[in-house]
């Protein structure tokens, strides 16, 4: 079996901790996407689907401040604010 690199690796070597993200979500309502703020909190690899892909860990800065996994390919870097020395970014 050839090992390839987890899904959003690529992504997930230009977030650290503590970046400004922004994400795209769809609002139903008005039939568009929104695009939303928040803060990296944790940057870590998992298992779906068989699969190892690259899950991030994000405190949104609108509406209830509670964090929520995304997919680390879905983010864009807004601002570096990163802990200093931390040259993975991810676990």
């Amino acid at each position: 079996m050839i090992e390839t690199d987890n899904f959003g690796h690529l992504v997930a070597k230009n977030i650290k901790i503590g970046d400004l993200v922004s994400w795209k979500r769809w609002n139903s309502s008005i039939c568009d996407w929104d695009t939303c703020l928040g803060v990296v909190l944790e940057v870590k690899n998992t298992i779906l689907g068989n699969r190892m892909v690259c899950i991030s860990m994000i405190l949104p800065l609108k509406g209830p401040q509670i964090p929520i996994e995304i997919f680390t390919f879905s983010l864009n870097l807004v601002s570096s604010g990163g802990i200093q020395g931390d040259k993975s970014g991810y676990y």
